[in-house]
């Protein structure tokens, strides 16, 4: 998943054969790339979205009840403890100050994928 704040592209967790803790960052005026931040845990299959410049992340393959934020200007990183109803492969999306959470799955079946969307207010 990534996200664009202040002209730079971020890239967070994901999975190239087991899960990340990188955040690279893709400077769009000087067209380069670097490793920019370690989280204290990886994360893959999850969603990301931006509020207040900063990176919300929902979601992860294994803790599907996963919810945190990221400050890539102060590279604070905040967990949070929520109702969600836990998932993965989900989307995510900010609307009038409330992080929407929909869709994704819980296993690997089918028979798990979620029809649900979920408000919350920041």
């Amino acid at each position: 998943q990534a996200q664009i704040i202040n002209c730079k592209l971020s890239t967070v967790g994901g999975n190239n054969g087991k899960s990340s803790n990188k955040i690279h960052e893709y400077d769009i005026e000087t067209n380069t790339w670097n490793h920019f931040a370690n989280l204290p845990v990886t994360i893959s299959a999850h969603s990301t979205t931006v509020i207040d410049d900063k990176i919300w992340i929902v979601g992860d393959y294994e803790n599907l009840d996963f919810l945190a934020s990221f400050d890539p200007k102060s590279k604070e990183f905040k967990t949070y403890k929520s109702d969600m109803e836990g998932r993965r492969h989900s989307g995510c999306a900010v609307l009038n100050s409330n992080l929407i959470i929909f869709g994704g799955n819980k296993t690997s079946k089918n028979s798990s994928s979620l029809k649900s969307v979920q408000v919350f207010q920041l």
